[in-house]
């Protein structure tokens, strides 16, 4: 390239930054601040807090539940770490602190997020074994709530937390929930909802577990149930890990002997490295399945307390 060429490009290129910062509304200097405003901004949103162990009981004044009440409780909301929340406005708007408890609105016509809540809070991290416990409760006693296909409430993930009927023959995350769903009659049941390496479902495998309450005839709107879920990881590539889930319920003050959901030791959740971890706590309330079919015709709620986890 001749000189007076290579003169004339280096002017253009220097023109069109100066045009650049100029449309910026910003000085080359103040640009520069802005820059390292926003990696400060990106490196506080990554500095949250992880708790190994951790008991969230919710006391606070009835009212809203705003994200910082979220981030006090659960320690962060996993996309935070990418500098912003999974929650969005309107999920916050339908968290209510409710005679200590954490209330999730549930929108009439609506499934997932949508119409629920859904964020994945990071644990302290386990390449063993996580004890997740938390009482769950549908609706109220004199309001009953309306059951409809079913949905998901929390469970435990690791690696890269699979969820979403994606395929996970990789070997590198899982997770484990639970679900309530209805059987032909339209009684509601518990069971897990779990993704492995080796799972035969083309979403989630229930392993044929069912939890239909004490007396056998079903969930009962307003009634808590205990839910208790261990998970011990496979070992390199062995199908030796662990999925132990018990039912209690709560009966006029007093809590049953817990029922045994799910007791399997054979589970491959993930064969590689990165997948055999337990990080996250996934906290999503919400109706569905992927069609209107898991949908309700009224607003509903469910309600969180006593949430804990441990190694």
């Amino acid at each position: 390239m001749k000189k007076t060429n290579l003169i004339l490009l280096l002017a253009i290129l220097i023109l069109a930054c100066k045009n650049d910062v100029e449309k910026s509304g910003l000085s080359q200097e103040n640009l520069v601040e802005a820059t390292a405003k926003d990696a400060s901004v990106s490196a506080a949103a990554v500095m949250e807090t992880v708790y190994d162990t951790r008991t969230i009981y919710f006391t606070r004044t009835n009212g809203g539940y705003p994200l910082n009440y979220w981030n006090t409780d659960f320690g962060n909301d996993n996309s935070a770490y990418s500098g912003s929340s999974s929650l969005n406005t309107d999920e916050v708007s339908r968290l209510y602190t409710e005679s200590n408890t954490l209330r999730v609105k549930l929108l009439a016509n609506k499934i997932g997020d949508d119409g629920g809540m859904w964020s994945n809070a990071t644990i302290g991290r386990s390449t063993t074994r996580k004890i997740l416990q938390y009482d769950v409760k549908f609706g109220y006693v004199k309001e009953p709530f309306v059951w409809s296909w079913g949905g998901k409430i929390p469970g435990l993930g690791g690696g890269t937390t699979y969820t979403g009927c994606v395929i996970t023959t990789d070997g590198n995350g899982w997770s484990s929930r639970v679900m309530w769903n209805t059987d032909d009659a339209g009684t509601p049941y518990l069971m897990p909802y779990v993704y492995y390496v080796d799972k035969p479902a083309t979403c989630g495998d229930n392993f044929g577990a069912k939890y239909f309450g004490g007396d056998g005839t079903g969930l009962k709107s307003g009634k808590w149930y205990r839910v208790r879920m261990e998970v011990t990881l496979n070992t390199s590539t062995n199908a030796n890990g662990i999925l132990k889930i018990t039912v209690s319920e709560n009966n006029s003050g007093t809590w049953s002997s817990p029922q045994t959901l799910i007791n399997k030791t054979n589970i491959r959740y993930a064969t590689t490295a990165a997948g055999r971890e337990i990080d996250e706590f996934i906290t999503g309330v919400y109706r569905g399945g992927s069609t209107l079919s898991w949908a309700a015709p009224v607003d509903d709620f469910i309600f969180l307390d006593n949430v804990s986890w441990s190694n």
